[in-house]
């Protein structure tokens, strides 16, 4: 497996789900759609023997996710009781676009939002984690 001590992917991936979801569905993204970006772009990685060194103990069903250890970047936003929704706080990072990795995070994505419904509901995620 390569470890990922180059670009902070995870940065890289949440600042492209917010985006996206800000572009294509016209929408702030979720805690739950978050949740399940993150954890199926990290299995499908995975499996193609990268490590982005995704923390696992963020994903726990529901909306919630449990933020130690990472940067402040993103922003968990609870003024709705009932749906929590996520935006980045900053400029984007630096993004480069021949990146394979980076291929595979858009890659991803694009499926990924493609299921999405504009109101939050999308795929389940491929795995739940140990």
């Amino acid at each position: 497996m390569i470890r990922n001590d180059g670009p902070d992917y995870v940065r890289i991936a949440t600042y492209m789900f917010t985006e996206a979801c800000g572009t294509r569905l016209g929408m702030r993204g979720t805690g739950t759609m978050y949740n399940r970006f993150m954890l199926s772009l990290d299995d499908v990685l995975r499996s193609g023997g990268i490590d982005i060194r995704l923390p696992r103990c963020w994903f726990i069903e529901g909306e919630e996710v449990v933020r130690y250890g990472m940067d402040d970047y993103l922003y968990y936003d609870h003024d709705c009781p009932d749906l929590a929704t996520v935006d980045y706080k900053y400029d984007g990072p630096d993004i480069d676009p021949a990146d394979p990795v980076v291929g595979a995070i858009a890659e991803h994505l694009d499926a990924f939002i493609g299921g999405c419904d504009g109101r939050g509901g999308c795929p389940p995620p491929t795995s739940v984690p140990p």
